[in-house]
C-alpha cells in the first residue's frame, strides 16, 4: 500500500471516529437542553402559581374582612371556599384551598376587625418528576382588617395640582390620615429634607411624590368627602365694633366684629368664649382678626369657633401663649376656626414669633374649603393642631397633628385594606 493510500485510510478512519463522537455529544447536549427547558418551565409555572395564589388570597382576606365589617359572623374561623362560597369561592376562579381564620390579632396598632386567609395549592412537576419530586406545593397568607375608626386630620380638598405640601422640619400625624383629594403625580409633595409619619396611613386620588413613613398608602384612591360640607354657617350680624384694639382683662363679647385686634396688654391672660363673626375693617390696620399677646400674656378661648367671613386671621405677632378649643356640642361642634368658602385670603398660623416654653394650641378643626392654608412653626416655641381641613395645605415647620375626637374620627373610613 503506497503512502497516499495509507493517509486516506487514516483520515477516514478519523472521520468516522469524530462522527461517533458527534453521535454521543448531540444526544448529550439535546438530554441537557431539554432538562434546562423543563427546569425552567418548572420555576416559571411555580413563579405563575405562587402569584396567582397569593393574589387570589389577597382578593378572599379583603372580602372575608369586608363582609364581616358589614355584618359581624359573616367569615368565620375555619372557613373554606366549601362552607362559605360566597365570601371566599367567589373571588377564586382557580378552586384553590383556602382557610381563614378569625379573629387575628392586628399587626397594626390601629386597625380592627383582623382577619387572615391562607391559600394552598399542589401542582404535577414537568422535569422534577424525573428526580422523584412529583409535584411542589405553595403556601401564601395575607392579613386585611379596617384602620379606623379615623378620618383625615390633614385633607386637601382640591382636585387638582398639589394640595398638601411640607418643607423643612418634622411632621407627626397621630391616628388619623393624611389625605389629598387631588389626582395629580404630586398630590402630597415632600421635600427631601421634610420628615413626615402618620401612625394610620396615607390616601389620595392621585400619587406621593417624596417619602412619608406609613404603614398603608392608598394611592389613586376615591377622594374622601367633605366631612363639614354640610355645616350651616354663624349668623353675620351688625358689628359690635369696628377697627377695635381689644384690651381689656374681661372676656370680650361674642359677635360680629369688623377688624379686631386682641393685645391684652397689661393683663395676663384674655379669655374668648362663643362665636365670633370676623370681617374686613375699614382701615389696613385691622384685616380681620390679629392676635399680638405679648411673652408674659396667655390668650385663651373654650367653647370657640371664630367664622373668618372675608377678613383674614393673624397670629404672627403673638409673643405668648395662645390656647383655644373649640365646641364640644352644639351646631358647631369641633370646628374652632372656619373661613367661608369664598373667603380665599390665604390663612397663615404663624409662631415663628413665640418665645421660649410659648404655645400656639388649637384644639379644634381649622376649616378653609376655599383657600391656601399655611402653617409656621417657630425656632423656640412650639404648635400643636388638631385638624386640618383647606383647599390646600403648606407646612413649612415642626408640626404635631392629631383628630380632635374619636366621633370626629369615625366620619371616615377606608374600608378594609391589606395588612401583611
Amino acid at each position: 500500500m503506497n503512502t497516499e493510500s495509507k493517509q486516506s485510510v487514516k483520515q477516514q478512519s478519523k472521520t468516522e471516529s469524530e462522527r461517533g463522537a458527534i453521535l454521543v455529544i448531540v444526544p448529550l447536549l439535546m438530554i441537557s437542553l431539554l432538562g434546562f427547558i423543563g427546569l425552567v418551565l418548572d420555576i416559571g409555572y411555580a413563579y405563575v402559581q405562587k402569584n396567582r395564589l397569593q393574589s387570589v388570597t389577597d382578593a378572599a382576606t379583603l372580602s372575608c374582612a369586608l363582609a364581616n365589617a358589614q355584618s359581624p359572623g359573616q367569615c368565620l374561623d375555619g372557613d373554606t371556599e366549601i362552607s362559605n362560597p360566597g365570601v371566599l369561592a367567589a373571588v377564586d376562579p382557580y378552586g384553590f384551598g383556602l382557610t381563614a381564620k378569625v379573629p387575628e390579632t392586628c399587626p397594626h396598632e390601629y386597625a380592627s376587625n383582623c382577619v387572615k386567609v391562607s391559600g394552598t395549592i399542589t401542582w404535577n412537576t414537568f422535569l422534577l418528576s424525573l428526580f422523584n419530586i412529583p409535584t411542589l406545593t405553595a403556601h401564601t397568607d395575607a392579613i386585611a382588617g379596617n384602620l379606623g375608626p379615623s378620618t383625615p386630620c390633614l385633607h386637601g380638598l382640591g382636585i387638582t395640582g398639589n394640595n398638601i405640601s411640607f418643607s423643612n422640619h418634622q411632621t407627626s400625624i397621630f391616628r388619623c390620615w393624611i389625605a389629598s383629594n387631588s389626582s395629580a403625580s404630586n398630590s402630597i409633595s415632600i421635600e427631601p429634607q421634610s420628615a413626615v409619619s402618620t401612625t394610620v396611613g396615607v390616601v389620595t386620588a392621585g400619587l406621593i411624590s417624596g417619602n412619608i413613613v406609613s404603614p398603608v398608602q392608598l394611592l389613586q384612591h376615591t377622594p374622601i368627602p367633605d366631612a363639614y360640607a354640610g355645616k350651616t354657617p354663624p349668623t353675620i350680624g351688625t358689628c359690635l365694633q369696628t377697627d377695635y384694639k381689644y384690651k381689656l382683662c374681661d372676656t370680650l363679647p361674642s359677635g360680629t366684629y369688623c377688624g379686631l385686634i386682641i393685645s391684652p396688654g397689661s393683663c395676663l391672660t384674655t379669655q374668648l368664649e362663643g362665636t365670633y363673626v370676623i370681617r374686613q375693617g375699614t382701615k389696613p390696620a385691622y384685616p380681620g382678626l390679629s392676635f399680638e399677646g405679648g411673652k408674659k400674656t396667655t390668650i385663651t378661648g373654650t367653647d370657640l369657633t371664630l367664622y373668618n367671613y372675608d377678613g383674614t386671621i393673624e397670629t404672627d405677632k403673638q409673643n405668648g401663649n395662645l390656647n383655644l378649643s373649640a365646641p364640644i356640642t352644639g351646631d358647631l361642634k369641633n370646628i374652632l376656626i372656619w373661613q367661608r368658602f369664598d373667603n380665599m385670603n390665604p390663612l397663615v398660623i404663624s409662631g415663628d414669633k413665640l418665645e421660649d416654653g410659648k404655645t400656639i394650641q388649637l384644639n379644634g378643626v381649622t376649616y378653609a374649603p376655599g383657600a391656601t392654608m399655611t402653617f409656621i412653626g417657630g425656632n423656640e416655641g412650639t404648635m400643636t393642631i388638631k385638624d386640618i381641613v383647606a383647599n390646600q395645605i403648606s407646612i413649612l415647620s415642626s408640626v404635631d397633628v392629631s383628630p380632635v375626637n374619636a366621633e370626629a374620627a369615625s366620619q371616615f373610613r377606608p374600608g378594609p385594606v391589606l395588612l401583611d
